[in-house]
């Protein structure tokens, strides 16, 4: 007959509690540290066109990641980590 691809055949029995609990968990996390950089750069940005002097000009997002670098280093990208976990 016809299969549909990524459907759950007869014989196998659906992931328990734990295992899905794990996985989703896992994705979760995931998720947060890949997407927490990206959020960090966004909110500088936003945060330097609240609070800088008239007339100095704003960063490009590179710029605020080069600047981030050299000045923080890399853990900076990632301090809000616990709080979004």
């Amino acid at each position: 007959g016809l299969r549909v691809s990524g459907a759950a055949s007869p014989s196998k029995k659906p992931a328990g509690f734990l295992p899905s609990l794990a996985c989703t968990s896992a994705s979760c996390v995931m998720a947060d540290t890949l997407c927490l950089p990206f959020d960090f750069v966004k909110v500088r940005m936003q945060l330097q066109g609240e609070l800088a002097v008239a007339g100095t000009p704003r960063l490009s997002a590179v710029q605020v990641v080069v600047s981030v670098l050299r000045n923080e280093g890399v853990t900076a990208f990632f301090d809000g980590l616990p709080a979004a976990q």
